[in-house]
């Protein structure tokens, strides 16, 4: 399932941001309930698929 930019982030992970075509796919972290942002330069165009659940480090018991 892919996302777009203005959609909830449905769960905190990895997601790979997929640009129209001034940029190679990349991966970013995101947090729930976030929103998926516009990218600056090719702008509502850039899609969101989700790779992998990750939870922010100071939600890590280890990290608190």
């Amino acid at each position: 399932m892919l996302f777009k930019p203005g959609d909830a982030v449905p769960e905190a992970g990895i997601y790979e941001a997929i640009h129209r075509a001034h940029r190679e796919a990349h991966h970013v972290s995101i947090g729930a309930g976030a929103v998926f942002p516009d990218c600056n330069s090719c702008d509502g165009a850039v899609r969101f698929r989700f790779l992998r659940a990750a939870i922010p480090i100071d939600r890590d018991e280890d990290f608190r």
